[in-house]
């Protein structure tokens, strides 16, 4: 969030994780703008995003960027 959303500058950003009923939710919020990944050797946070999350929900606007995910806990997590 820092980093793609700010640049080098000072930044802040807002992080709400939950847990109910076996699920976690993680909303993290700043008040940046969405840009894409710079250089080849960077970028992977979605791609980790989307492979340890169950889901991923990206939403970008005038007042900055959310990003919410979403895990089921349980059955099948692995250890």
């Amino acid at each position: 969030a820092v980093e793609h959303a700010y640049g080098p500058v000072e930044a802040k950003f807002d992080v709400l994780a939950d847990a109910d009923e076996g699920e976690v939710q993680i909303t993290v919020a700043d008040k940046g703008r969405w840009r894409p990944a710079r250089g080849l050797n960077r970028g992977r946070g979605m791609d980790l995003m989307a492979k340890l999350m169950d889901d991923v929900q990206v939403d970008t606007g005038e007042r900055g960027t959310t990003v919410t995910m979403r895990r089921r806990l349980g059955e099948g997590v692995r250890r």
